[in-house]
C-alpha cells in the first residue's frame, strides 16, 4: 500500500523508481499486477542487471501464457545473458521448452546439459531433467527417461517435483506393462489359430505329359 502511494506521490525519480520496482517483486505473483510495473521498469533508467533481468522474466512469463512464444524465446536470451542466477535459470528452462515444443529435441537436450554446467539453481535444473525424460519417451528410449526420472527422485529434495516425477516414472511403467500384456494376447491369439484343411480349395494346376 505505501509503495503504491509512493509511485502517486513520489517526489522524485529515485523514489519513484524504487516504488515500481519493489511493487513489480511484490506482486509477482499476480501476474496481469506485476506485468504493469515490469513494463514500467523497462523505461526506468539506470536499472541494474538483476531488476532488467527480473523485468524481462515476468514479460517472458506472461507472452508464455499467452502464446507469444516468439517474444518469449527472445526475452530469455536477454535474461540468460544478464545473469545466472534463479531468473537466468527459469529462463533457461523456458528456452528449452520452446525447443521441447518445436520437437528440437536433439538441441533440447544439448541445452538441459550445458544448463547443468552454468546454473546453480536445484529446482529448474531438476524440473529440466523431467522435461528430458519427456524427450528420452519422444524419441522412444523410455529405459533413459526412466533412469532420467529415477535420478531426480532420488537426489532432489522437494516433494514437489519428486512427485511430479514419480508419476511420469509409473507411468511409463504402466505403459510398458500394458505393452507386454498386449504382445502376450496377440502371441496367444495367433498360437490358438488353427487351420482347417478341410475347408480349403486348393486347385493345382500341372502339366500332363
Amino acid at each position: 500500500i505505501y509503495y503504491q502511494l509512493l509511485d502517486t506521490i513520489g517526489s522524485n525519480n529515485y523514489i519513484q523508481r524504487e516504488a515500481v520496482v519493489r511493487l513489480m517483486y511484490g506482486y509477482e505473483d499476480n501476474l496481469a499486477l506485476s506485468l504493469q510495473y515490469a513494463k514500467r521498469v523497462l523505461d526506468i533508467e539506470n536499472r541494474d542487471s538483476r531488476v532488467l533481468a527480473k523485468a524481462k522474466l515476468i514479460i517472458a512469463r506472461s507472452d508464455l501464457e499467452y502464446g507469444n512464444y516468439a517474444r518469449s524465446h527472445n526475452l530469455c536470451n536477454d535474461i540468460i545473458e544478464l545473469t545466472a542466477n534463479d531468473d537466468g535459470s527459469e529462463a533457461m528452462y523456458m528456452k528449452i521448452y520452446f525447443k521441447y515444443i518445436d520437437e528440437e529435441y536433439n538441441q533440447a537436450e544439448q541445452l538441459i546439459f550445458s544448463m547443468v554446467e552454468r546454473f546453480s539453481s536445484h529446482y529448474w535444473i531438476a524440473k529440466s531433467f523431467i522435461l528430458l525424460s519427456d524427450i528420452y519417451v519422444k524419441l522412444d528410449n523410455k529405459y533413459q527417461a526412466k533412469a532420467t526420472l529415477e535420478s531426480v527422485i532420488q537426489n532432489y529434495d522437494g516433494s514437489d517435483l519428486v512427485n511430479e516425477a514419480r508419476l511420469k516414472w509409473e507411468k511409463i511403467i504402466e505403459d510398458e506393462r500394458e505393452l507386454k500384456t498386449e504382445k502376450v494376447i496377440e502371441i496367444n491369439n495367433y498360437a490358438d489359430y488353427e487351420i482347417n484343411y478341410n475347408d480349403l480349395e486348393i486347385n493345382l494346376e500341372y502339366d500332363q505329359e
